[in-house]
């Protein structure tokens, strides 16, 4: 219990200095994509994650990578052109 305690302080004080804000410190349209993208991580789909999240595309795509960094994920680079 003290350990998860310890390890919880630790990823919050790691994520303040990266630069990283809090759940609870999202604002409502940003929880909504933060709590989508929580459930299916590896959607990637700008248009399927607003349908999901009930917010607009372009909303996803601004706060997308940010999402990304707070959830841990890797940073998707867009697919290359042929």
């Amino acid at each position: 219990m003290l350990i998860q305690q310890l390890n919880a302080e630790r990823k919050a004080i790691l994520d303040r200095l990266r630069g990283i804000p809090s759940p609870e410190k999202l604002t409502k349209k940003q929880r909504q994509i933060w709590e989508y993208m929580k459930i299916y991580p590896d959607e990637t789909n700008y248009s399927v994650i607003a349908k999901g999240a009930k917010v607009t595309r372009h909303t996803v795509a601004k706060h997308f990578a940010m999402i990304q960094k707070m959830l841990g994920m890797k940073e998707n680079p867009p697919p290359a052109l042929p």
